[in-house]
């Protein structure tokens, strides 16, 4: 999947998670990708998403295992 969809983490670093959907998914021929931080997504309250980018900021190496 990493071939054909372009994390961006931008968006994944914001929001939590990327979509890419092709509508044809529906019919049985086409692809929904959901892409998901598990850093960041709406399930988190402000204080772990304060705690999360201060971690990113500072310990990049820690970010990328959490």
């Amino acid at each position: 999947m990493k071939k054909f969809i372009a994390e961006n983490s931008g968006i994944l670093d914001k929001k939590g998670k990327q979509g890419y959907y092709d509508p044809d998914f529906e019919n049985g021929s086409g692809i929904l990708v959901i892409i998901a931080s598990g850093g960041i997504n709406e399930f988190n309250d402000q204080d772990y998403i304060n705690f999360i980018t201060d971690v990113k900021k500072n310990d990049p190496e820690f970010y990328k295992a959490l």
